[in-house]
């Protein structure tokens, strides 16, 4: 399956007609300006907040408007707690008498939709410590028993886990260097614990394909493949993971490439399948 090509890059350098990629492209644009606006300041613990607070507002429009985003940390019924969390999103529903501070929380892990971790540089160091810190998210999770009106419950299955998701903004990187420091990242990690999608804006992205009954994202199982989107359409990409992850929750449902094949014009993004090296 390697290098083959599921989405076709067009009219590359083009000012998009779709109205679909006309508002991705926005989304990305927005990012992109909060970040240079932090940029001015000098205080990196500063500056690194900014960015991740400016995460919230896509993270909110990206998501159901039916949950909320936060930062902090992520706590089981055992006491299992993960490494603070850049942003999480969450559905309030699942945390009522739970105190939530919307600057630093400690979320029970059921609440827990997703993860993202946000990072002003893509080196390799910064790529380790993005996944480390997603894999100790997925860590509170994963099959564990609770004891229930029917006895031992098995709950949490991987399958369940939330999506854990790399954001960095680091626009002069090598396409090249942060693909190959995902890849190692990514293979010193275990399997059930490796982050779902890393996202260079406007250069590319690298997610998981999936298994072969098509489940979304699943393919991480095989563990010696990973899915490499190229391109400026890159929001494009990171619409398509959260749908595939909320597919059977949102009815009816959504499948972002029906818009993406139906709204073309101008799209610059190539997907493949890549074998790990």
């Amino acid at each position: 399956m390697t290098g083959e090509r599921i989405v076709g890059r067009r009219a590359v350098g083009a000012e998009p007609t779709s109205p679909l990629l006309t508002l991705l492209r926005a989304g990305d644009r927005l990012l992109a300006a909060e970040f240079e606006r932090a940029s001015a300041i000098r205080h990196a613990t500063t500056k690194g907040s900014l960015r991740e607070r400016a995460v919230f507002p896509i993270a909110r429009q990206l998501f159901p408007a039916r949950y909320e985003v936060t930062s902090g940390e992520i706590m089981n019924a055992s006491g299992q707690r993960s490494r603070a969390q850049d942003v999480i999103v969450y559905s309030p529903d699942v945390v009522a008498g739970w105190q939530i501070d919307q600057i630093g929380a400690l979320l029970p892990a059921e609440a827990v939709v997703a993860t993202i971790e946000v990072k002003s540089r893509a080196s390799k160091a910064d790529i380790d410590t993005a996944t480390t810190n997603l894999a100790s998210m997925k860590a509170v999770f994963g099959d564990r028993p609770r004891d229930g009106l029917a006895g031992d419950l098995v709950i949490d299955h991987t399958v369940d886990r939330p999506l854990g998701l790399a954001l960095f903004y680091a626009p002069t990187t090598s396409w090249k260097s942060f693909l190959k420091n995902v890849s190692r990242s990514v293979q010193a990690t275990e399997v059930d614990l490796r982050p779902d999608f890393y996202l260079l804006p406007g250069v590319g992205a690298v997610t998981w394909p999936p298994d072969d009954h098509g489940k979304p994202l699943r393919g991480r199982a095989q563990g010696d493949e990973v899915l490499v989107m190229e391109g400026a359409d890159t929001m494009l990409a990171l619409v398509y993971v959260i749908s595939s992850h909320l597919r059977t929750w949102v009815s009816p449902q959504l499948n972002v490439w029906d818009y993406a094949r139906g709204q073309s014009e101008g799209l610059d993004l190539t997907v493949s399948r890549r074998p790990l090296p």
